[in-house]
C-alpha cells in the first residue's frame, strides 16, 4: 500500500509538473506572439506614415513634414499651431495650413498626442478598416485583440535635396476594452531611411532663377518656374500668417510687370550656396582632363579667349590692330590671334538705329545708358513733309505737320531734311533724379561703311587633345564685347561649355581686360551651330555659359552693370544682351548678373545671382525649337544623362519646385521590447 501511495504521488507530481510546463509554454508562446504582433504593428505603422507623407496629390501633400523635426523631448513641429511654428520651410510658399488628421477621441495623427506639445497625454492609434472601424487581429474568448501604433520621434539631417531620416515607431497590442497601460505586447522600432527631393515635371523647373530680381515685363513661353532665392528676413515677410502660402504681391517684390508670371514665382530659402552645381550638371572643368581647351603647344595649360570688335577696344586687348579675337595661356599676359576662320564684309553703316517695315524711324535706346540714338531713314521730296517725330524718354510718336500746338515739357520736336540719312544723338539729363527731357545734342551724317565679321570656331579648333567627341568641350572667356560680329561655335558633335571666368588656379589677371563680361549688341551674334552651317542650331542644352568664380553681384546697380569694378583683381561676371544676339543658351552665373540693354529673345534657361531687365522685355522660350517632345529641360536631361547617372540626386532642390519623398533604405532595423 505504501508503494502504491508513493507511486500515485509520483504520478500526480509528474502530471502536475507537465501541466504547469504546458501552461507556461502556452503563456510564453502567447507572449511571444503578442510581441511579434507588436513588432509587425510598428513596421506597418511606419508604412502607413510613409504612405501619407509620400502622397503627391497637391490637396493631400504633406511631404514637407520630412523637413521638420518632431519628437517628444524637444520640438513638436508636425502638430504645433502653424502660426506659432518657428521653423521655416525651404520652399516657403508650401501650403502647410491643413491640419493633421485628428481621431475621434481627440488624438492627433500620427503621435497620438491629445494636446499639442504635450508628450504625457497620448493615445495609441488603431489600424482601421476604410478609415473607420478598428481591425481585430485575434479573438481568444477573453475579448478582441487589436494592434496599435504611434510616432514617438522623427529627426532628419536634410540638406541640398537629400538626407537621412530616423524615425521611432511604437507598436502595441491590447484588448479593445482595456486601458492604454494594460498592454499584451509592446515594441519600439527605430528605422533609418532616405529622404530625397525630386522635381515632378518640366513645369516645376526653375527656368529663370536669381537672388536679386528686376524682372520687368518678361514673357515666358513653355513650362518653367521663376525661382527666387530669398533670405530668412524676406521669408518671414512674404509668408502668410496662417502658413497657407505666400502673400499675393510676389510679382511686385521682384519688380515684375507681366501678370501671367504671378503663378510662376516660387521663392526658395537657402538654395543659392552650392557652387558645384555647374560641375555636377555640365561636367568637370578642373581635373586636367582632355575635355578642356588648352593653349596650343603648352602642357595642360588652359587657353583664355577674348573678343572685341568695338572702335575703342578694351584696355589690355592687344594682339594686333585689326584683330578682334585674342587668346593667351592662363599664366601669361602676351596675347596672340588664334588660327580660326574669320570673314569680313562691308555694309552701309546704319549706326545703332533700325527702320521698321513701313520705313519709319526707330529709336534704339536702353534707359539708364548715357546716350541713345535715333536713326532716320533716307528721305526724299515725296515724303519729307509726311511726318515729324515727338520724342520723350524712349518713346517717339508721329504727328502731322499741320497740327500746331505747344509741346509738353520734356518733349522734343525733330524736323527732318530731305535727301539725307541722319542719326540724332540724345543725352539723358538728370536721368537718375527723374528724367525731365530729351535734348538733341548732335546731328550726325552717316556716310561710312561698317565692317561685319563672322568668326567660326570649328570643333577641331578647340579641345584638340580630346579623344571622346561625345564629351563636352570647356572654354574660358575673360572678355567679350561685340557690336557687329557673329561668333559661331560648332557644337553638334559635342556640347560646348563657355566659362565666363579665369581658370581656377595659377591664372594671371590682366587689368581692364579680365572683366568677366559678355556684351552683345543687336547687330552681333553668339550661338552654337552645326558643322559647316551658318545658322544657329538653337539647342541651349548644347551651348552652356557658366561661371562660379568671381565677386558676388549685389543687385542691379547701374555702376556695376556698366562695368565699374569693386575689386579689379576679381571678375564681376555680367552677360548683357539685346535683340536676338544670344538666341539659345543655358546660362548659369553663380555670382554673376544677367541683364538686358534692350528687348531680347532667348531660348533656354537663366540661373544667375542677379537678373536685371532695366525695364526691357525678355521673351524666354523653353520649348524645343526642333519640335521635340517636352521642354528643353528634357532635352538637357537626355543629353547630359542627369537622371540616368543620378546627377540630380541630392541636387534637385537647387533647380526648381520639388516634392520630398521617403525611401526605405538598406539600414538595419532595431526593435526594443519592454
Amino acid at each position: 500500500m505504501v508503494l502504491a501511495l508513493l507511486m500515485g504521488t509520483t504520478l500526480i507530481g509528474g502530471a502536475s509538473a507537465l501541466l504547469i510546463r504546458q501552461l507556461m509554454a502556452r503563456k510564453m508562446g502567447a507572449s511571444e506572439s503578442y510581441q511579434q504582433m507588436a513588432e509587425a504593428a510598428s513596421e506597418n505603422g511606419f508604412n502607413r506614415i510613409l504612405s501619407v507623407l509620400n502622397n503627391n496629390d497637391p490637396s493631400e501633400y504633406r511631404g514637407y513634414l520630412y523637413n521638420l523635426v518632431n519628437n517628444e523631448n524637444d520640438d513638436f513641429n508636425w502638430e504645433l499651431d502653424h502660426s506659432s511654428r518657428t521653423q521655416l520651410l525651404e520652399q516657403i510658399c508650401t501650403d502647410t495650413s491643413k491640419e493633421l488628421p485628428t481621431l475621434t477621441d481627440g488624438a492627433k495623427w500620427p503621435t497620438g498626442h491629445t494636446t499639442a506639445g504635450d508628450s504625457t497625454s497620448k493615445t495609441p492609434l488603431p489600424f482601421t478598416i476604410n478609415g473607420q472601424d478598428p481591425r481585430t487581429q485575434r479573438k481568444d474568448g477573453k475579448g478582441d485583440i487589436q494592434s496599435y501604433y504611434r510616432l514617438r520621434s522623427y529627426s532628419v539631417n536634410f540638406s541640398s535635396g537629400v538626407g537621412d531620416g530616423i524615425v521611432e515607431i511604437e507598436g502595441m497590442v491590447k484588448r479593445q476594452e482595456s486601458e492604454n497601460d494594460e498592454l499584451l505586447g509592446r515594441s519600439l522600432l527605430t528605422r533609418s531611411f532616405k529622404v530625397k527631393s525630386t522635381i515632378k515635371s518640366g513645369n516645376d523647373w526653375g527656368v529663370i532663377a536669381a537672388k536679386h530680381f528686376d524682372l520687368g515685363p518678361a514673357q515666358i513661353t513653355g513650362d518653367g518656374k521663376i525661382l527666387w532665392h530669398i533670405n530668412e528676413s524676406e521669408a518671414a515677410e512674404i509668408l502668410k500668417a496662417d502658413r497657407s502660402g505666400c502673400k499675393d504681391d510676389l510679382l511686385s517684390r521682384i519688380n515684375g510687370t507681366t501678370s501671367s508670371n504671378t503663378n510662376r514665382i516660387w521663392p526658395v530659402l537657402g538654395r543659392d550656396k552650392q557652387s558645384s552645381l555647374s560641375t555636377i550638371l555640365f561636367g568637370d572643368n578642373r581635373s586636367n582632363e582632355e575635355n578642356i581647351d588648352y593653349y596650343p603647344g603648352s602642357s595642360n595649360v588652359e587657353r583664355v579667349w577674348s573678343f572685341d570688335d568695338t572702335e575703342n577696344q578694351q584696355e589690355g586687348f592687344n594682339c594686333g590692330e585689326e584683330e578682334i579675337v585674342c587668346t593667351r595661356a592662363k599664366n601669361e599676359v602676351d596675347q596672340t590671334p588664334p588660327e580660326i576662320e574669320i570673314t569680313s564684309t562691308s555694309t552701309s553703316d546704319t549706326q545703332s538705329g533700325q527702320n521698321d517695315e513701313t520705313g519709319n524711324p526707330t529709336l534704339v535706346s536702353a534707359e539708364g545708358t548715357s546716350k541713345s540714338y535715333l536713326h532716320l531713314p533716307q528721305l526724299n521730296s515725296d515724303n519729307v513733309n509726311t511726318w515729324n517725330l515727338y520724342c520723350r524718354r524712349a518713346n517717339c510718336f508721329e504727328k502731322d505737320l499741320s497740327i500746331s500746338q505747344e509741346l509738353e515739357e520734356g518733349w522734343v520736336l525733330l524736323n527732318t531734311q530731305p535727301h539725307t540719312r541722319q542719326t540724332w544723338e540724345f543725352s539723358e539729363e538728370d536721368y537718375w533724379d527723374g528724367i525731365k527731357r530729351w535734348a538733341v545734342t548732335e546731328n550726325v551724317q552717316q556716310n561710312n561703311e561698317a565692317i561685319s565679321r563672322t568668326v567660326r570656331i570649328r570643333q577641331n579648333d578647340i579641345c584638340q587633345e580630346q579623344s571622346n567627341q561625345g564629351t563636352a568641350c570647356h572654354m574660358y572667356i575673360e572678355h567679350m564685347n561685340l557690336e557687329n560680329t557673329k561668333i559661331f561655335i560648332e557644337n553638334d558633335e559635342r556640347p560646348v561649355v563657355l566659362h565666363l571666368e579665369l581658370p581656377p588656379t595659377d591664372s594671371n589677371h590682366i587689368e581692364g581686360l579680365s572683366s568677366g563680361r559678355i556684351e552683345l549688341s543687336n547687330n552681333s551674334l553668339l550661338c552654337g551651330v552645326n558643322s559647316g552651317e551658318s545658322e544657329c542650331n538653337n539647342k541651349p542644352e548644347r551651348f552652356i555659359i557658366s561661371q562660379v568664380i568671381g565677386n558676388e553681384s549685389s543687385g542691379c546697380d547701374l555702376n556695376q552693370l556698366q562695368g565699374v569694378q569693386q575689386n579689379s583683381g576679381e571678375l564681376q561676371s555680367i552677360i548683357s544682351i539685346e535683340g536676338t544676339s544670344l538666341p539659345a543658351a543655358w546660362v548659369y552665373l553663380h555670382t554673376g548678373t544677367f541683364t538686358l540693354s534692350s528687348d531680347a529673345e532667348l531660348t533656354g534657361v537663366i540661373w544667375a545671382n542677379s537678373f536685371c531687365s532695366q525695364n526691357n522685355q525678355l521673351s524666354l522660350s523653353t520649348l524645343q525649337v526642333d519640335g521635340g517632345e517636352g521642354s528643353i529641360v528634357k532635352a538637357a536631361d537626355e543629353l547630359w544623362q542627369w537622371s540616368e547617372n543620378g546627377a540630380l540626386d541630392g541636387n534637385a532642390a537647387m533647380l526648381g519646385r520639388t516634392v520630398s519623398r521617403g525611401i526605405r533604405g538598406s539600414g538595419l532595423d532595431m526593435f526594443r521590447r519592454w
